[in-house]
């Protein structure tokens, strides 16, 4: 069964923020216009995403819409809903689960092709129970096996179908409470929205999403997502992974995709809080391997370790029409990866062993365009930009950085031609000349970057 531009279109809806000058129609007409605006921090996050999804947006890519609570779903959240979700959620079938609350005590499972419903109309879901945690594998309680609640699709046996998931509240208020919503490795279309996580995690393992994309033409959309609360880092909490403060607590991300990425990547209206290993790491595959396209937008994300969001651009993707249109040439302006439409806040300086360097920006391989974006470190422990070695080409346009501590605003290194131009500001304590603001390597072009010392930031 495929999906028609038209039919697709039906289900993004607007979410209400005014588009950025240069972005494509095409584009916008399939997102909406974003949510534009953010959040002042991790505790004071402003605005709401959807948590229901109208089932009859989807119903004509399945053959029949099963209600949860008629085939033995418990909305009280008393009896888990595993035995329901083996049985129902299978190809050609959209399950719906109404308003209550639903628990999950394994991990749910599928591979192979179909297409795949799971949805929820202001649904809350929770894992069960649990004592005792190493690693990524539960050892004591309720739940059982690996940390994560749906796993669609292996890295050997990508799912080839398309994954409708959403309308959720993720309950991770209780303590001892906090895994993967979603892993997921498709070839074909995915459409994630309308999910709102709730209290900080703190099991010390992986973080609510890993999506990969695993062919040129496949495309994965992550629509109206709020995580903004967060994870603990696994030496706060109970989770038995060893090496002490000091050592990382790898994948516990906000999101986080891999190697051998390829295809189409589309975050839209993504909030993220402080994840002590990367918020958004958008980072698939090395230029010896395979790179896809990512393309972020009107996302805000705040105090996240490592870096706030992280990115890299490749040439393994073709155009998708749901994105580009029918033509088979790419949007304008979305040629490669971009983030646009941004904001990064710094202002809690977390542990300081654990969260040890908040960085903005990062961009890594490739030619990645970072624009119309703004950052503001007001508390510094990191660098609000950096452009890494691995670049070639990166372009960083109409953004903002404003400093509210003594750092560097912009860091760029390595040898490859990058470029800042078209009122890249700095803003605050960056001391001294553009040059002193900017901490450029060689071969970097800058044009109309402007800068402005102050001691305080009203």
């Amino acid at each position: 069964m495929t999906m028609s531009r038209r039919t697709f279109l039906r289900t993004t809806g607007a979410t209400g923020a005014a588009t950025m000058a240069g972005t494509s129609g095409c584009l916008d007409l399939l997102l909406g216009s974003g949510a534009g605006g953010g959040i002042g921090s991790i505790d004071n996050a402003a605005g709401d995403v959807p948590t229901a999804i109208n089932p009859e947006n989807y119903t004509q890519y399945f053959n029949e819409v099963v209600d949860a609570t008629t085939v033995g779903a418990d909305p009280t959240g008393e009896t888990p809903i595993d035995g329901v979700l083996n049985s129902y959620a299978q190809p050609g079938t959209l399950l719906v689960f109404p308003e209550g609350t639903y628990t999950i005590a394994t991990p749910f499972r599928h591979t192979g092709g179909g297409n795949i419903g799971i949805i929820g109309q202001n649904a809350t879901l929770r894992h069960a129970n649990v004592d005792a945690i190493q690693g990524h594998t539960i050892t004591s309680g309720e739940f059982r096996g690996s940390s994560i609640m749906f796993a669609i699709g292996r890295a050997s046996s990508p799912h080839t179908g398309t994954l409708v998931l959403g309308g959720f509240t993720v309950d991770d208020r209780e303590e001892n409470h906090g895994m993967q919503l979603l892993r997921l490795y498709t070839t074909g279309l995915a459409d994630i929205r309308n999910i709102r996580f709730i209290g900080r995690q703190d099991l010390g393992t992986r973080g609510p999403f890993r999506a990969l994309t695993r062919a040129d033409d496949a495309l994965a959309i992550f629509a109206n997502i709020d995580m903004r609360y967060g994870a603990r880092h696994f030496a706060h909490t109970i989770n038995d992974r060893g090496g002490g403060r000091s050592a990382a607590s790898w994948s516990t991300s906000g999101f986080t995709i891999g190697s051998s990425m390829s295809g189409t990547m589309l975050l839209e209206n993504v909030i993220c809080g402080a994840f002590p290993d990367n918020g958004l790491y958008l980072k698939g595959g090395l230029p010896s391997n395979n790179v896809g396209r990512k393309i972020l937008r009107n996302c805000t994300t705040a105090n996240s370790n490592v870096a706030n969001i992280r990115v890299n651009s490749g040439d393994d993707w073709v155009p998708h029409p749901l994105i580009d249109g029918e033509d088979g040439t790419p949007a304008e302006g979305y040629e490669r990866t971009v983030v646009e439409n941004c904001r990064v806040i710094i202002d809690q300086a977390r542990d300081p062993v654990v969260f040890s360097t908040q960085r903005g920006i990062r961009l890594d391989d490739g030619n990645p365009l970072l624009r119309d974006t703004s950052v503001e470190i007001h508390q510094a422990n990191g660098h609000g930009i950096n452009v890494q070695a691995s670049t070639n080409g990166a372009t960083v346009e109409r953004c903002r950085v404003d400093l509210y501590e003594p750092e560097i605003g912009i860091r760029v290194t390595g040898t490859n031609p990058e470029l800042l131009e078209n009122n890249v500001n700095l803003h605050g304590f960056t001391g001294g000349t553009v040059v002193s603001g900017v901490s450029a390597g060689r071969g970097v072009a800058v044009n109309r970057v402007t800068q402005s010392t102050t001691e305080s930031q009203s």
